[in-house]
């Protein structure tokens, strides 16, 4: 035997060039198909990172082999036995293929899911704000701007005051106009000729006419159609939305007929609802637009121009956001560049009525950014499986060493230490992991699953499943063991086995194991306890049917206020009470105090602000509702802040509404009658006061009577003693 020799500068630079090699070609070559086959930024991006894990455990692999293989020609003619064999290549190769697949299939699945999550979401917040913006250019289109239009009193206060020279008739008329602007939420009106020329105006109203507004004019003198403008920029560079209506009355609008303007402050309701996001989003964007050309102007502030709402154009289509070709495709997602120049994902929605367009988009990073959370983790589970299978089978094929050549000491030696930390991987695993031969006998046992089962290593290897369990799940056990092997498929399931006197639930991952030729010799498993999982979701599911129950058994209607976004969330029961459906209304403040009688507003008002100060844990209050349908109900209320930030601002407040309408009307109908019942009482007295005054004038006719008697000697003809009595008790 020679001596052992050292290695070369050469082998050095031999390993480090051959890692060199791989690593470039790995790079050069993944990444060209990369850039073929997937499109998409988010998913590209995630597939990058498990690339990267997979570049490092194979080039791991392949410097251990180059070190081992030179090690070993190293050595001076002593044969060591290669641990790395096709026998264990093969199966293991075979299972991390396995492994490595359902780990794409499981992080595509991920991804799939939270986009399809997110997508649905785009709509239907693109569903809500675009019924929100229609309803309210309806109203004011056809309800404001249409009441001017057909106002035959406007119609004839212009007439006497133009025409006629009536001023008081012309004083009305402005008059009534800006109470109707200041009513209706305008920042002004504007009265125009039939020539165009501005007569007065109102409030925030131009003094000078802006070009699109000048248009509009005479556009609606030419149709006498109500028209509107905007949003745009005024003279000045003012934001400005405006409603022209032609001052018709009853007649058909014409050349002669002059027009009334209703200016509103875009800023004071639309703007504000566009750029709300009804959850938490670092990208979430809703912007209104429309067509210019064929490029689109937006009509609403953006995130990142402030300011541009009005004035920033951009252009559409060729991977940009939006494309104006796919605008009509119902419930169509687009895909590309916004206006900062950032991929994003995005939902196009037309206003009825009008030429405007809604955008609702985000970044597309964001996008996937809770599956990238998800698919890293999966990743490292791929990976911590590829480790316990690496381990397993070099532990088997070391054994196999280690009987078969005891003249291989030296090297089995080395393996043993390997063997050793991979063994140690596996018992120090939280899972309890397993394998059983063809023959369904234990050939290992870790740590883990010893603890769980309450039996040690030495008591369960070489004996089967009837070590662990009573007969029938041991025979339950058996055969599942015998479909996994005669399948050759891994099985994943949720299983209950009774472990120290209790039944536990764990989730069971169960796999075949091959030989060199590929052939089934047994099976290897790993279950996780998974018992307080299983009960903190049973007792989720109960609390929620517990309360789906206490809902359904009272009579009482649940709100629920978040006032970050001034919505609430309203129980079925509270929309019974009212009569209102969940689709007619917006269920926010402004909802609420429309239903309070005007009474009972100012008392609400400070028992809510109460509770929002903190003045009290929890209130009460009695207040009148007006129904749907007319009705007015009394209404008995509680409600209690349950949510505050961290400097104690209320961000959450919930509560109930019991109708007390029944107990109202008999607490009145009690008082009525016991007012009734005093007022005949107080008569009854007064009665009964007259007739014994009348009785008591009797007696002192007689008395004085009895006292003529006695001065001329005769006998008194009248008896007084009990009117004596009454006297006394009368106070007289």
């Amino acid at each position: 035997m020679t001596a052992p020799r050292s290695l070369s500068q050469l082998d050095i630079l031999g390993v480090v060039l051959s890692y060199a090699v791989v690593a470039g070609l790995w790079i050069l070559l993944s990444d060209g198909v990369l850039a073929l086959l997937v499109r998409d930024p988010g998913a590209l991006a995630l597939i990058s990172a498990i690339k990267g894990w997979v570049f490092v455990l194979v080039t791991s692999a392949l410097l251990w082999l180059l070190l081992r293989r030179w090690i070993s020609s190293a050595d001076g003619g002593v044969a060591t036995a290669d641990p790395v064999s096709s026998h264990t290549i093969r199966p293991f190769l075979f299972i991390a293929s396995f492994i490595v697949a359902v780990t794409a299939a499981a992080v595509a699945a991920t991804i799939q899911q939270h986009k399809a999550i997110e997508l649905e979401r785009l709509r239907a917040i693109a569903d809500f704000r675009t019924r929100q913006v229609s309803d309210w250019v309806r109203e004011r289109t056809i309800g404001d701007a249409a009441l001017v239009q057909s106002s035959q009193f406007f119609a004839d206060l212009y007439k006497r005051w133009q025409l006629d020279q009536d001023a008081s008739a012309g004083e009305t008329l402005k008059r009534r106009l800006t109470w109707l602007a200041d009513s209706r939420g305008f920042a002004g009106v504007s009265l125009f000729d039939a020539n165009g020329k501005r007569i007065w105006g109102s409030g925030d109203a131009p003094q000078q006419v802006a070009d699109e507004l000048a248009r509009a004019i005479a556009s609606v003198h030419t149709d006498g159609r109500i028209a509107r403008v905007g949003p745009y920029r005024g003279v000045r560079g003012k934001l400005r939305l405006d409603f022209v209506a032609p001052l018709a009355g009853s007649r058909q609008p014409d050349r002669d007929t002059p027009l009334i303007v209703l200016h509103l402050k875009p800023e004071a309701w639309l703007l504000p609802t566009l750029q709300s996001w009804p959850v938490p989003s670092d990208s979430g964007e809703t912007l209104l637009f429309r067509r210019d050309g064929k490029d689109v102007l937006y009509l609403s502030e953006l995130r990142g121009r402030p300011g541009g709402a009005a004035s920033v154009r951009a252009a559409a289509g060729h991977g940009r956001l939006p494309d104006l070709d796919q605008t009509g495709t119902p419930g169509a997602v687009q895909y590309g560049q916004d206006y900062r120049g950032v991929a994003a994902v995005g939902v196009v929605r037309q206003i009825e009525g009008s030429e405007w367009f809604l955008l609702t988009k985000q970044d597309t990073t964001e996008l996937y950014k809770e599956a990238m959370k998800e698919g890293v983790w999966i990743v490292f589970t791929g990976l911590f499986a590829l480790v316990v299978a690496a381990a397993y089978l070099a532990l088997q094929r070391q054994r196999q060493q280690l009987v078969v050549s005891a003249t291989k000491a030296q090297a089995q030696r080395e393996r043993l230490t390997v063997l050793g930390l991979l063994e140690a991987i596996v018992e120090h695993s939280e899972d309890c992991i397993f394998a059983l031969d063809r023959d369904g006998r234990f050939t290992l046992f870790n740590r883990a699953a010893a603890n769980t089962f309450g039996k040690t290593a030495d008591q369960v290897i070489e004996r089967d499943e009837y070590a662990l369990f009573p007969p029938e799940i041991a025979e339950r056990q058996i055969a599942g063991n015998r479909r996994v092997m005669e399948l050759g498929e891994s099985e994943s399931f949720e299983e209950t086995l009774p472990v120290g006197g209790e039944m536990r639930t764990f989730l069971t991952v169960k796999s075949p194991l091959r030989d060199a030729t590929g052939a089934v010799v047994g099976v290897c498993g790993i279950a996780r306890d998974i018992s307080a999982r299983k009960t903190a979701e049973e007792a989720a599911r109960t609390a929620a049917e517990r309360l789906r129950l206490v809902l359904d058994a009272t009579r009482d209607g649940v709100w629920d206020w978040d006032l970050a976004t001034g919505f609430a969330d309203l129980s079925p029961r509270y929309y019974d009470m009212i009569g209102y459906r969940p689709d007619e209304v917006t269920a926010d403040l402004a909802f609420f105090q429309r239903l309070v009688h005007p009474d009972d507003w100012a008392r609400v008002q400070a028992v809510v602000a109460s509770d929002l100060r903190g003045d009290t844990s929890s209130s009460e209050v009695e207040y009148r509702m007006t129904t749907k349908d007319g009705a007015v109900r009394w209404m008995h209320a509680k409600s209690k802040v349950v949510l505050r930030d961290a400097i104690g601002r209320p961000l959450r407040i919930v509560g109930t509404m019991s109708d007390i309408t029944e107990r109202k009307r008999g607490e009145e109908a009690l008082q009525q009658q016991a007012e009734v019942l005093r007022a005949r009482n107080e008569e009854l007295e007064r009665f009964n006061r007259a007739m014994i005054g009348r009785e008591l004038d009797m007696v002192e006719l007689k008395r004085r009577i009895n006292a003529l008697s006695a001065r001329l000697g005769e006998e008194p003809p009248y008896s007084v003693g009990f009117a004596d009595i009454v006297r006394q008790e009368f106070g007289e």
